[in-house]
């Protein structure tokens, strides 16, 4: 333990300990996350007893920050790299894409600022597997060295007479803090913080604090696991003190005794080899093999096909929480509407194709999280959802102006005016986050699904879901004679009792990521059954 006190390492170790126990169950340790604080006052310790010791110059400084790169970077480039390497080989799209985009930041050292340039989006999922989220501490901490230098000039720089004026502040805060803790702990502290397998632990902490979160990520991730058993448990700590231990000796070890040239070298190809991993494009060799496995049948062809957009006239669409407008000429001879809200976005290239061209001139105007002509005055009281509110408000006047000058026909997923024919899309059922994740995650990776009776649910299940939404729809169709629903969640419940999540003899799952929007296969399903609807409504008018 040469030139360390072997106090501080073994507080390392109790620090590595909250930590690691708070991420492989915080139930554990409520507030293990406390042990980063704990790395954050010994290195701040450690380098006010450096900077104290020794006059701060830029000769000391460099010297400073050398030892600190040769203790960190190697092992850090390292560790980035092996996953960014397993996430390309092994996760599926939307986790290795959320990967990538959390590696650059890490790779960067402002993973700690990272939520200051991305926003969460309605439509995108975000994976609940952040292979790097404990980065951030290490950023934090590499960004206060570059201005430790600076802090300790600045301190050393002032006056004798200011500097009793602190060292007395100090004291006086000191004294006030130590009347407020206890005076023993019952026992003896120094004897325990001096053994070695403590002080050993503390040696390796940051080699574990490097591996354990990956190797607990990925784990969950490769295995779909949502809780742990006691094996898993067993089976976690095994292998990441295995790799922590051999990467400490064979790694850590040959890096700190080494000149800084081959640490610069060796973290600089760590960072190239990084930077090609999410550059270069991935192989879509493997999803094209399941694809080839699974039925080949041509309904299961014909339903797997995304359909081509339509080349909208006057088209905008400024984000998924804005609005999207857009027009078309047809063959028919008057006029239709298609509005809505994120569903409809997410249904964008499917809107027009029910009505094959038959309409003069055909509009869609959709805002995510926007459902048209809903009261938003309670929404605009509260302070999360005040914006929203705003913008939902100032979508229905335009939906409302806009269907008073169009007059159309038919008004197609919404409640209007001025229409002859209202047709409403009764609402599909919304499966949880985590199901969904899970089930995408097993089609993706090529897995078997797991047996119908585990993943269908009932269709009361759905009717409690949506009962609001369906109560309404029933007294709006009492009020309204020329109002037509369209039950698009029918062709998922076939028997009438239970529903289905995913289509066993095509091999296709019915949810998107989020859980909340069909997927293209679904949606050409929904397609059929819209389509069958129109054509009744058709058949009305031509008689009218």
């Amino acid at each position: 333990m040469a030139n360390k006190l072997g106090e501080i390492q073994a507080l390392r170790a109790l620090a590595i300990f909250y930590v690691f126990l708070y991420h492989l169950n915080e139930k554990w340790v409520p507030f293990g996350f406390l042990g980063v604080d704990m790395f954050f006052v010994i290195s701040g310790y450690l380098m006010a007893k450096i900077f104290y010791e020794k006059r701060t110059t830029c000769k000391n400084s460099i010297t400073f920050f050398e030892r600190r790169f040769k203790r960190i970077m190697p092992c850090y480039g390292l560790m980035i790299l092996c996953v960014v390497l397993i996430g390309r080989l092994c996760l599926t799209k939307i986790d290795r894409e959320n990967l990538f985009i959390d590696a650059v930041y890490s790779l960067s050292i402002v993973s700690n600022m990272q939520s200051l340039f991305t926003t969460a989006d309605y439509f995108e999922l975000i994976s609940e597997y952040k292979f790097l989220t404990h980065s951030w501490s290490l950023s934090a901490e590499m960004q206060f060295y570059m201005f430790v230098p600076l802090l300790f000039w600045v301190l050393q720089s002032i006056s004798n007479q200011n500097k009793c004026f602190l060292l007395g502040t100090m004291a006086v805060v000191s004294a006030l803090s130590e009347m407020a803790l206890p005076t023993s702990v019952g026992f003896e502290v120094v004897t325990i913080l001096s053994t070695y397998p403590l002080q050993y632990v503390g040696d390796i902490s940051y080699v574990v604090y490097l591996v354990h979160w990956p190797v607990i990520a990925f784990y969950r991730n490769l295995w779909l696991l949502e809780e742990f058993e006691w094996s898993d448990y067993a089976k976690l700590i095994l292998v990441i003190s295995s790799l922590s231990i051999a990467i400490h000796h064979f790694v850590e070890q040959f890096f700190l005794t080494s000149d800084s040239k081959v640490c610069l070298y060796f973290t600089i190809l760590c960072y190239t080899l990084s930077f090609l991993c999410i550059a270069l494009p991935v192989s879509n060799s493997f999803e094209m093999d399941i694809d080839g496995q699974r039925s080949n049948d041509t309904i299961c062809a014909a339903l797997r096909i995304y359909p081509k957009p339509a080349s909208f006239e006057h088209y905008h669409h400024d984000g998924e929480f804005r609005e999207s407008y857009g027009e078309l000429k047809g063959n028919g001879t008057f006029d239709v509407m298609v509005i809505g809200n994120s569903y409809l976005k997410s249904y964008q290239a499917y809107a027009e194709k029910p009505f094959r061209n038959r309409y003069n001139k055909f509009y869609m105007m959709a805002r995510g999280m926007c459902t048209p002509f809903v009261n938003y005055e309670a929404l605009k009281l509260t302070h999360d959802f005040r914006t929203l509110a705003e913008g939902c408000e100032e979508y229905n006047e335009h939906l409302f102006k806009t269907i008073e000058k169009i007059q159309p026909k038919i008004l197609l997923m919404i409640m209007g005016k001025s229409v002859d024919i209202l047709l409403l899309t009764m609402p599909m059922y919304y499966l949880s986050n985590s199901l969904a994740h899970k089930y995408n995650r097993i089609v993706e990776s090529g897995k078997r699904f797991p047996e119908r009776n585990d993943t269908m649910y009932a269709y009361q299940d759905y009717i409690t879901q949506m009962k609001p939404m369906l109560s309404f729809l029933e007294e709006l169709a009492k009020e309204i004679p020329n109002l037509y629903l369209v039950d698009v969640q029918a062709p998922f419940c076939r028997d009438g009792l239970t529903c289905d999540v995913y289509d066993y003899e095509c091999g296709e799952f019915f949810f998107d990521w989020g859980g909340r929007h069909p997927t293209t296969f679904a949606r050409n399903i929904v397609e059929s059954s819209l389509r069958i609807r129109l054509d009744q409504v058709y058949n009305l008018l031509d008689e009218k």
